[in-house]
């Protein structure tokens, strides 16, 4: 038996490491490998792919509008609403703290860090596109770039969508159950069908949406899944008993 006790902590979930991460978060466009501008334009060629349809599932949308009070999408219209999230990574993170319950901790910390920033990327590029929503009447190629405050021009991407999504990852990802690895993308994906059916959204508007929330999502839990690894071999000083003969006692070991 040994207790370690590591000299610097890679993940301690509290407000300094969120400081620092945004930082890296802000700067990683600029670091950004190939890999990472093909990714962007898988992306962008399906969200042009799926604007080409636009109109066409709008108006099968508005025929079955009655759909928009269906429990489902009710349920979905929630899960990406803007109680959901906050509630439950707010009462995850505070339970780990209060508590002293290190999983939860993790996991309301990788709930709000994600949405944040799904948000923050969303909010600047609906105000820089200021795309019409479909509910003002325009078609879904009206722009008007830098409208701000204006709800009805920051349709582009679905702000409920990438909630949904980044919730849905963090959930995902944080369980070993193939089942529940995939359970909370439905809730999600129900989010995407309740703004199209409140036309509120474009259907591309979700599509981009859903993956600023994933993809969000799973560079947070990717940077913390190698701070952690990274910790695992970090400077520490272990203690551990020993028995030899008659004589017992206790050892260290100081890696540095």
């Amino acid at each position: 038996m040994s207790l370690s006790c590591p000299l610097s902590a890679q993940n301690n979930y509290d407000f300094a490491q969120f400081k620092s991460e945004s930082g890296l978060f802000l700067n990683q466009p600029g670091k950004w490998k190939r890999s990472s501008w093909l990714t962007l334009g898988v992306i962008g060629a399906g969200t042009v792919g799926v604007a080409q349809y636009d109109t066409a599932i709008k108006k099968s949308a508005r025929i079955h509008a009655a759909n928009a009070d269906s429990f489902p999408v009710l349920v979905g219209g929630q899960w990406g609403g803007f109680f959901v999230t906050p509630i439950l990574g707010l009462g995850l993170l505070t339970h780990g703290w209060t508590a002293g319950n290190g999983a939860t901790k993790k996991l309301g910390f990788e709930i709000i860090q994600s949405a944040f920033y799904a948000e923050v990327v969303s909010t600047v590029i609906k105000t820089a596109a200021g795309r019409a929503r479909p509910g003002t009447g325009r078609n879904s190629r009206t722009y008007k770039p830098f409208t701000f405050f204006k709800s009805s021009y920051n349709s582009f991407p679905g702000g409920h969508v990438d909630a949904a999504f980044s919730l849905a990852t963090v959930l995902s990802r944080s369980t070993d159950s193939p089942v529940l690895k995939v359970l909370p993308y439905i809730p999600a994906g129900l989010t995407a069908a309740s703004r199209v059916y409140e036309n509120a959204h474009w259907a591309s508007d979700c599509f981009f949406g859903a993956a600023i929330g994933y993809f969000t999502a799973s560079w947070v839990m990717d940077l913390h899944e190698k701070k952690a690894k990274e910790g695992a071999g970090a400077a520490g000083l272990t203690i551990h008993p020993y028995l030899a003969g008659a004589a017992v006692g206790l050892g260290f070991t100081l890696n540095i």
